[in-house]
């Protein structure tokens, strides 16, 4: 699991040195940089499989690295914390890397460090321990195919939901992992509900306080193809709906109730705004679905919704600043978190009167230039 996550020169990120809870919340206006810190965490990831297609799907060097500064500074992302197997006795303890400006392959790597944490003992790889490695190359994709790790060291799986995909049909299949866009939702419920464990009971249970009406989720297939069905109590009987006919909030939350009961341990998964078409009372059973789900890895929302805040707990809140051209992170100011525990206002109603600011921060002097309004 994430515990600690550093970056420098990432994007409007100058630096940041974060402590994650196992559940944790970003909050902060539009534009404040919340999705710049969720992308590091993402290139993380991607950046152990196919280092060079991570940075060309994000536009090339020069829209990762922060503006203007100089071709010797490094772009950093340093991870830290424990996904463990606890069968060989394996920690994972760090993955870091940095990141420069190449005029032969347009990039490289300044540094790269993973460590694993077997038995108690530090066990470091870098970048110096493989000989003729490509400039672009990352040593985890070395270090997996030596047998030295097998996965990345910090999973992470950013969930952007597309409801045209969720409604369309789905080939038949064994998902076992719903995918970022919830495309094969239908073949993850099938599985789940042969399986008739508790994760298909807990997604149709989270579902039925959403919608009351709710009788079952059904998966009907014709031909190679797979189709959510809703099955609602009506007046004369039960009635099916097919997944063409529901909102797009009920949809919307399906699809994050069955990612978060799908995800694998030690997996970290990224929802920005879960509440986008979501009824304002569903936030805190989305909350509670999420929160149950980071006790076997991680989960960061980012957030706008009141609701949303009311639910988490204040040491679950990280607040993302955008002041004078660079984006802070950090832990919520003590004096507004004492004001939230005194019971003097919600988080929901202090976000309304005044900007949440970040621990060692000053309070805004209304009007003054590069504040938040």
């Amino acid at each position: 699991m994430w515990r600690r996550v550093s970056l420098r020169n990432y994007r409007s990120i100058e630096k940041a040195d974060v402590v994650l809870a196992p559940f944790t919340v970003l909050v902060g206006a539009n534009g404040s940089g919340k999705s710049n810190f969720a992308d590091a965490l993402l290139l993380a990831t991607e950046i152990s499989f196919d280092a060079e297609a991570a940075i060309k799907r994000r536009g090339g060097i020069a829209s990762i690295r922060r503006w203007g500064i100089p071709d010797s500074e490094e772009t950093s992302v340093t991870i830290r914390g424990a996904g463990s197997n606890a069968d060989l006795g394996l920690e994972f303890a760090e993955q870091s890397f940095s990141l420069l400006p190449s005029p032969d392959s347009g990039w490289r790597f300044g540094s790269e460090r993973m460590v694993r944490r077997v038995d108690g003992t530090e066990l470091p790889l870098q970048r110096g321990d493989f000989n003729a490695l490509a400039p672009t190359a990352s040593i985890s994709l070395f270090a997996r195919q030596l047998g030295l790790v097998s996965y990345p060291y910090y999973p992470s799986h950013r969930l952007q939901l597309d409801l045209s995909k969720m409604r369309a049909p789905h080939l038949v299949s064994s998902s076992t992992e719903l995918e970022e866009d919830g495309s094969n939702v239908a073949g993850v419920l099938r599985r789940l509900k042969a399986e008739g464990g508790a994760a298909f009971e807990g997604v149709l249970l989270a579902m039925r306080r959403l919608v009351p009406e709710l009788v079952d989720l059904s998966v009907s297939e014709a031909g190679q193809f797979l189709f959510v069905e809703f099955v609602q109590r009506q007046s004369g009987g039960d009635a099916r709906f097919g997944i063409r006919e529901m909102s797009d909030g009920a949809l919307r939350a399906l699809g994050i109730i069955v990612a978060a009961r799908t995800m694998p341990a030690g997996r970290c998964l990224i929802i920005e705004e879960p509440e986008v078409s979501v009824h304002p009372a569903a936030a805190a059973v989305l909350y509670e679905v999420l929160k149950e789900a980071s006790e076997r890895g991680s989960i960061l929302v980012t957030t706008h919704s009141p609701e949303f805040l009311d639910a988490a707990h204040d040491e679950e809140i990280l607040v993302c600043r955008y002041r004078d051209g660079l984006t802070r992170v950090g832990p919520l100011a003590n004096a507004q978190r004492e004001v939230v525990n005194e019971g003097l206002f919600s988080l929901s109603e202090l976000i309304r009167s005044e900007p949440l600011r970040i621990e060692g921060e000053p309070p805004d002097v209304v009007g003054a230039p590069g504040t938040e309004s």
